[in-house]
């Protein structure tokens, strides 16, 4: 049972983490959707609302319960998440801006964008397989990632496509040398 509370603890930490990142205004990311001109980014956010969706609410068989290896794997993956979405905002924070105040736009190519071009997509996936881990129902799994991961590429095509006409060559090269979310695969 404690091992259940720690879970879920960490959890609500990570994806109110994940909820600032996300929603927090930044004037370049309104810089990049304007560039992007790409009618699949809000679909690729609906399907990723709905992949959590399945994967979140408890849905289950009565007297479903996870097993406590399951509980300690979600305890030792919530930090994960939770130190690249912290890693992200840093680095991003501490890129753009100089010191008379003013917002350049800069590809971010320091910190952890230098292996992960979109590391709170990947962020996302990791709490997203905790949260599985500590709660889901395998039969919901299957579903929820399937939409979770169709929606994270939707997003991330549309943001490589936005910097794209912002960086051009600089943005092509960076491409060239990391992945976009999932570390070794994409």
């Amino acid at each position: 049972m404690i091992l259940q509370w720690i879970a879920l603890e960490e959890l609500a930490v990570g994806w109110a983490l994940l909820i600032v990142t996300f929603v927090r205004a930044r004037p370049w990311t309104r810089l990049l959707r304007s560039e992007s001109h790409t009618p699949v980014a809000p679909w690729g956010f609906v399907l990723i609302l709905i992949g959590l969706s399945f994967i979140a609410v408890p849905f289950a068989p009565s007297g479903f319960a996870k097993s406590a290896l399951a509980l300690k794997a979600a305890i030792l993956l919530c930090p994960v998440s939770i130190v690249i979405d912290i890693a992200a905002m840093i680095t991003t924070s501490r890129d753009r801006w100089i010191p008379d105040g003013e917002l350049r736009p800069t590809l971010t190519r320091t910190g952890i964008y230098r292996s992960i071009r979109h590391p709170v997509y990947t962020s996302l996936f990791c709490l997203a397989i905790a949260t599985a881990t500590a709660r889901t129902w395998w039969p919901m799994m299957v579903p929820g990632f399937f939409f979770l991961l169709l929606g994270i590429e939707l997003r991330a095509t549309a943001d490589d496509f936005g910097l794209a006409n912002v960086f051009q060559s600089e943005f092509e090269e960076y491409q060239s040398v990391t992945r976009a979310y999932l570390p070794l695969i994409r």
